[in-house]
């Protein structure tokens, strides 16, 4: 079920560009304001992708109590069943979205436990506050196939007053 929120128009530009340069650019970047609803963007951006590419969806943010709200976000207004990593806890039980801090997707066990579900399944990475340590990133990314779309979540593109994001699209 496509979430029945209706999106305003600048999260409605930023899904529909999204969509349309996927995929040619699987490296996304999509810059919001603070405030600016890009957990009901990322809720309708996952349904809309797994519905046309199924497998599933990994989130990840910096922080657990972003982390907590997207959880309740996506259970809120979807009917995507939701995962979530959380320090050592790791639940993958045939979840449609996996929520989880940079932290747990860098730790030994989650990369093990991960690496099969991820190469093979995940077809979107969506990274929120990703202007946040995004070079720790860099081993979930290396898992991933080939095909997944990365769709990079900010309200803040620019480190020390230079472009943060070099390699990816503005959408």
């Amino acid at each position: 079920m496509i979430s029945s929120i209706k999106l305003r128009r600048q999260q409605s530009e930023a899904n529909v560009q999204s969509d349309k340069h996927y995929p040619e650019y699987k490296d996304q970047l999509v810059c919001i304001p603070a405030g600016g609803g890009k957990s009901i963007l990322m809720v309708h951006r996952v349904e809309e992708h797994l519905k046309k590419y199924g497998g599933a969806a990994v989130v990840l943010s910096p922080y657990r109590k972003v982390n907590e709200q997207l959880i309740k976000t996506f259970r809120n207004v979807s009917d995507l069943k939701v995962g979530y990593l959380s320090g050592t806890r790791h639940f993958f039980s045939m979840s449609d979205v996996y929520i989880g801090t940079v932290q747990s997707s860098l730790s030994e066990d989650y990369q093990a436990m991960a690496k099969g579900l991820i190469k093979g399944n995940v077809s979107i990475l969506l990274i929120d506050e990703a202007h946040v340590g995004y070079d720790h990133y860099k081993p979930m990314l290396d898992m991933l196939n080939e095909d997944c779309l990365v769709l990079k979540l900010t309200a803040t593109p620019y480190k020390s007053n230079k472009w943060g994001f070099p390699d990816s699209k503005l959408v």
